[in-house]
């Protein structure tokens, strides 16, 4: 099968960068889309054309299947991979495609808005339900105007990311929720995009699916607990779940619980806590610092008592001590202080 990218050279405001160049989680857009073609294409994708106009694909070869994607796309495995077997089984050429009414919670909460990217057309053949297209293609022979609309349900759960008690939250508990996907995808338009893919769709996700993953498989919680025995852990502080990488130092007295990826050659100093992030390699974190549902990409500096909750750190950022940032997202090479 052949790859062809749609390129998209929209800068998103305000990194005055084109989005396949800016940085989701802890590897720019690009590497994430090979990473999980990766996992999707098992015997490997080629590369073909990149084209800078919709209207150029129809120089698509037609002697094997392609599949096409507009480059500022954010999507996960799960999405692709479902997208791509249900345009197979159908054996027509087909288009992604969303549902947009009041049932789709994570799509019409997180992708729709600030987006000008998603063509409304028409209803779901099956569901009647409304859809919006999505810029990504599977061509079986060759391009066609005609396709078949893929829509494809997210089907979210809400989760709430405080944990407050009844009687503060009152009648505002749904503000206090946020709708994590089975299959996820976004267009980066903007730096609120990034936030979403980067935590809303990404670590936090992550965590809710892990917790399912427990819950539903008797051998990820059996895993889970024998490596707990063997480290003499907490279950979620194991290397089952905090995966960590080569000549990487971790003071002991540091508290990581999982999931959570740490890169290579990092430091985490003393005292401090990690739950749920993402981190990049050759990053500080120094003692006492505090990161909930957090990424942070490589060469990062968190010096003493520095603090992050649900916020996004591009490579070579600093934060001064005694900072703390919330559902931030924050540029490549800058300091905060």
């Amino acid at each position: 099968m052949y790859r062809y990218i749609l390129e998209d050279a929209r800068h998103v405001l305000p990194f005055n960068e084109p989005a396949s160049k800016l940085i989701i989680g802890t590897a720019t857009l690009s590497f994430h889309h090979d990473e999980v073609f990766s996992q999707v294409f098992k015997g490997g994708l080629k590369l073909g054309d990149s084209f800078k106009l919709a209207g150029q694909m129809h120089n698509i070869r037609d002697d094997e299947p392609a599949f096409v994607y507009r480059d500022s796309l954010w999507f996960d495995s799960e999405y692709v991979r479902v997208f791509i077997d249900r345009s197979k089984a159908s054996g027509k050429a087909c288009q992604a495609a969303i549902f947009t009414d009041e049932k789709e919670r994570a799509f019409t909460s997180y992708t729709l808005p600030l987006s000008a990217s998603f063509e409304t057309k028409g209803t779901d053949a099956k569901s009647g339900r409304p859809i919006a297209m999505v810029d990504m293609w599977y061509f079986p022979k060759g391009y066609t105007k005609d396709v078949l609309p893929i829509a494809i349900d997210s089907e979210s759960e809400p989760r709430g990311f405080y944990s407050v008690p009844d009687f503060m939250a009152q009648d505002k508990v749904e503000e206090l929720t946020h709708y994590l996907p089975k299959y996820a995808l976004l267009s980066i338009e903007s730096w609120v995009h990034i936030f979403y893919a980067s935590v809303i769709f990404g670590v936090f996700t992550r965590g809710y699916r892990f917790e399912e993953q427990i819950k539903h498989h008797n051998f990820t919680a059996l895993k889970l607990l024998w490596r707990g025995i063997i480290e003499q852990r907490q279950v979620l502080t194991t290397s089952e779940a905090v995966k960590v990488g080569k000549d990487t130092i971790i003071d002991p007295s540091a508290v990581i619980s999982g999931p959570t990826t740490i890169g290579e050659r990092c430091y985490i100093g003393p005292g401090a806590v990690i739950d749920n992030c993402t981190i990049g390699d050759d990053v500080t974190v120094s003692q006492g610092c505090q990161l909930m549902l957090s990424t942070v990409a490589n060469n990062c500096f968190l010096p003493f008592r520095a603090s992050l909750f649900m916020s996004c750190l591009m490579s070579g950022t600093i934060i001064a001590q005694n900072t703390c940032l919330q559902m931030c997202v924050i540029g490549r090479d800058s300091f905060v202080g």
